[in-house]
């Protein structure tokens, strides 16, 4: 738990620091490259030789924090502030490196000229929305002219009930 508090805390400060920098511009709509540099702090009980070694790039880290999950925190912090969510990152580079200024740097650019596929409604709701009626949690519909964006419709709702009465 102490972990998940960690990187939660985490996120939320790369978050208010991602709207400060994006000062009221919209997030990027179309794929995305990023380029995440993570520098670490030389071990103190290294000798002055390894740590010039270290410093200069000869040494790389093989040591936690994992790139991936540092990663991962970095691009959740970053939904619907800089992009609309982090699966527009198509083009991901993790490095790790010895530096005397410890920290994460991330670069990250829309890539010019290409789009992702057009965004697409599951079939369930794009039918409802076409009749201008809703499913409901019985499998009944309901008219009501749009479509409803309420938790207890539709297949996730009807998942969810059967997962808490095979609990109970």
């Amino acid at each position: 738990m102490y972990g998940a508090t960690r990187t939660i805390l985490y996120e939320k400060r790369l978050r208010a620091a991602a709207l400060a920098a994006m000062a009221g511009r919209a997030p990027i709509a179309g794929p995305v490259e990023a380029d995440l540099l993570m520098v670490l702090a030389v071990p103190k009980g290294w000798s002055k030789a390894r740590r010039a070694d270290a410093l200069a790039g000869r040494v790389l880290p093989l040591r936690r924090p994992d790139g991936d999950n540092v990663s991962k925190a970095v691009l959740d912090g970053l939904n619907r502030v800089v992009f609309r969510d982090d699966a527009q990152v198509v083009d991901l580079r993790i490095r790790k490196r010895y530096g005397q200024e410890t920290g994460v740097w991330l670069r990250l650019r829309a890539i010019p000229g290409a789009e992702g596929p057009p965004r697409r409604r599951c079939q369930q709701h794009r039918a409802a929305s076409e009749i201008g009626s809703t499913p409901s949690a019985e499998g009944s519909r309901q008219t009501t002219g749009r479509v409803s964006r309420r938790a207890d419709v539709g297949p996730l709702a009807q998942a969810r009930a059967r997962m808490s009465q095979a609990l109970s």
